[in-house]
């Protein structure tokens, strides 16, 4: 297994576990936007299709500093390190519902930036790498500003009652 705790994790690892991170939060916002387009919830559909396109923009990112320092390793799935079983800015299948608001979405969206920055600072605090620290802590920065971003949205969206996932002909599937 590749070993990135205790400080031990180079800049080359540190990339590929930062590149995976984008990639997983980026396919799953576009997967939750596209779900929630076929449940005709066009507002949060959206959203996560837009949430989608930035995390896209940090892969490019994460790609780009790759290249600078000559291409990074291709990790099995097991070897990725993550505080839980998926990458820190991954949605969880289970915190989304068809009829979630766009707060509920909103929610959901600043928990994954919340769990990027603390992933991030977590690897700066650990980390014996200087340059590994700097770039880790570069990408805390940025995952702050994206958190901070979206709890400015958050106010923006009034919150829904305690029922909201209440709905009293939901879909059937057919055998």
């Amino acid at each position: 297994m590749t070993e990135v705790k205790g400080g031990a994790i180079s800049v080359t690892l540190f990339l590929a576990h930062s590149l995976e991170l984008e990639i997983e939060a980026r396919d799953r916002y576009v997967e939750l936007g596209s779900v929630l387009s076929a449940h005709n919830n066009a507002d949060v559909s959206t959203l996560f299709e837009t949430l989608g396109r930035y995390a896209q923009m940090h892969v490019t990112e994460v790609e780009r500093l790759a290249e600078e320092v000559g291409g990074i390793p291709t990790l099995a799935a097991w070897e990725f390190v993550w505080p839980d079983n998926e990458a820190p800015e991954t949605a969880g299948h289970d915190e989304v519902h068809y009829l979630m608001s766009p707060h509920k979405a909103l929610e959901v969206a600043h928990a994954n930036e919340v769990g990027a920055r603390d992933y991030y600072k977590w690897i700066a605090e650990t980390t014996q790498d200087a340059d590994v620290r700097r770039l880790a802590r570069s990408f805390e920065e940025e995952e702050s500003r994206h958190a901070q971003l979206l709890a400015l949205w958050l106010d923006k969206f009034p919150n829904v009652p305690e029922n909201w996932d209440q709905d009293l002909d939901p879909p059937q599937c057919v055998d």
